[in-house]
C-alpha cells in the first residue's frame, strides 16, 4: 500500500510544477482596478480608477506613478507614438498628453457620459465609443469634438474606425 503511494505522489509530483505559476513582480494597482493597458515596444502605460496611471519604460519591471489631475475612473489608454497618447473615462473625460505622461490635459468632449474607448487613426484623427451610443470624432488632436450618429442608443463599448 505504501509503495502504491508513493508512486501515486511521485506521478502527481511534476503535474505541479509543469505549469509556471503568475506571480506579482512589482505591485502595480495600488488598491486600483485596473482597466487598459497599452505597450509601444518596451514603454506601457495603465490606466484605472481613481485616476490611476503607471509608466513602465523596461516591459513591466518597474512602473512609475503618473499625475493624471483626477479621480474618476479611467476606461482606456492608448497613445500615437511615445510622447502623443490619451485616456478616456466617466463622465466625458478625455485627456491627452504630449509628452508621454508626464503631463495630462483636459480637453472639452462635450458630453458627461462615460466614455468606453477609442482608436487614434493618426495623431489627429481619434474615434471614441460610450455610454448611450456616442460616437465622438476629432481631426485637431483632440482640440474640438463631433458627435457622430451611432444609430443606437446602446453603449457602446468599442468604437467604429
Amino acid at each position: 500500500m505504501k509503495r502504491l503511494l508513493l508512486f501515486t505522489l511521485l506521478l502527481l509530483f511534476p503535474r505541479f510544477n509543469a505549469y509556471p505559476q503568475w506571480t506579482n513582480q512589482n505591485p502595480v494597482p495600488d488598491g486600483n482596478d485596473l482597466w487598459s493597458t497599452f505597450f509601444i515596444d518596451d514603454t506601457g502605460w495603465i490606466v484605472g480608477s481613481e485616476g490611476f496611471i503607471k509608466k513602465t519604460t523596461n516591459a513591466g519591471i518597474d512602473w512609475f506613478k503618473q499625475t493624471s489631475g483626477t479621480t474618476i475612473l479611467l476606461k482606456a489608454v492608448k497613445f500615437a507614438d511615445e510622447k502623443i497618447g490619451w485616456v478616456v473615462g466617466e463622465s466625458g473625460l478625455i485627456m491627452k498628453t504630449t509628452n508621454g505622461g508626464t503631463d495630462w490635459i483636459t480637453q472639452s468632449s462635450g458630453t458627461t457620459v462615460t466614455l468606453n474607448s477609442f482608436d487614434i487613426l493618426d495623431s489627429n484623427t481619434l474615434q471614441v465609443a460610450g455610454y448611450g451610443g456616442i460616437i465622438l470624432k476629432t481631426t485637431n488632436g483632440g482640440n474640438s469634438w463631433t458627435t457622430l450618429s451611432s444609430g443606437t442608443s446602446n453603449n457602446l463599448f468599442q468604437s467604429a474606425s
